[in-house]
């Protein structure tokens, strides 16, 4: 008995080894077949003066498409995403697209430059004139930044940006005409300052109003720095009743401020909880 054991257990043995060997070999046989050049997820077809624009996910799935007079400018910017610059002399428009998750980002107007995550421009808004918005390439809500300043008039918004440069993921080089005599400014923007999880923004804050377009809360700081947070994100995973929901809502649209300082202070699901026992109570 104890001699067909052993076999039994060598049979076992080698029956998983053999399992494994396979298992591995058909992996890494996986990994090399699918293994491919983004290259060749996208195609420019030009026919007359006009061009067509084609991208595919790495599905295969047609997840770009458009047409343009004038041939599209396409880069890989890393092992997923396409920029597509498209435009001439002082107007261009640029669009990320990345094929692992098939997803494409809005377009932008003369981005002054961007990483991995994030994207800086220059934009004018009638009521508070150039704004400079650091904002993630795909999502605003997960990431949104706007730097106000003495920025120079200009009747084209990102040419009052000199130079911008990333100098890793947390801080900006950021260099502009400011002033009537264009006089440069250069400075370094800490971003992870502006990232939703520092209390000390509450030191600064000059206001805090509710968007309802982003369905956010808008924090303008002393520094001249626009937080944005989406309420959605800050209110996921939170534990509610009906009424604490309801008073979360509420306490949004009135009292922005106090929702931010909870959110900041990561102390929202404590006001919730409160507000469940006094309805109990």
């Amino acid at each position: 008995m104890k001699e067909s054991g052993k076999v039994i257990t060598g049979i076992i043995f080698l029956i998983c080894a053999v399992w494994i060997i396979i298992y591995n070999f058909h992996q890494s046989g996986y990994k090399s077949t699918n293994h491919k050049d983004i290259s060749e997820l996208y195609t420019i077809v030009p026919y007359g003066e006009n061009y067509n624009l084609s991208i595919k996910d790495w599905q295969g799935n047609l997840i770009f498409n458009e047409e343009y007079i004038g041939e599209p400018i396409v880069q890989i910017i890393n092992d997923d995403t396409f920029l597509v610059i498209r435009g001439k002399g002082d107007w261009h428009v640029y669009t990320f697209i990345n094929a692992d998750k098939g997803i494409v980002s809005k377009n932008y107007d003369d981005i002054s430059t961007y990483n991995q995550s994030k994207v800086v421009y220059a934009t004018l808004e009638d009521e508070y004139g150039i704004k400079i918005i650091v904002q993630d390439i795909f999502d605003e809500a997960k990431y949104y930044m706007e730097i106000e300043g003495d920025y120079a008039s200009m009747a084209v918004p990102h040419h009052v940006i000199t130079d911008a440069e990333f100098i890793d993921d947390t801080h900006l080089m950021l260099e502009y005409y400011t002033g009537e005599n264009l006089e440069v400014t250069k400075e370094i923007i800490d971003l992870q300052a502006m990232d939703g999880h520092l209390c000390c923004i509450l030191m600064n804050i000059i206001y805090a109003e509710y968007n309802i377009h982003h369905n956010s809360i808008d924090i303008a700081t002393a520094a001249g720095y626009l937080l944005r947070i989406d309420c959605r994100e800050a209110e996921k995973g939170l534990q509610t009743i009906p009424s604490s929901e309801c008073a979360l809502n509420a306490l949004a649209i009135d009292e922005p401020l106090e929702y931010a300082r909870l959110y900041l202070e990561s102390n929202m699901q404590m006001w919730i909880n409160t507000e469940d026992s006094l309805e109990l109570w």
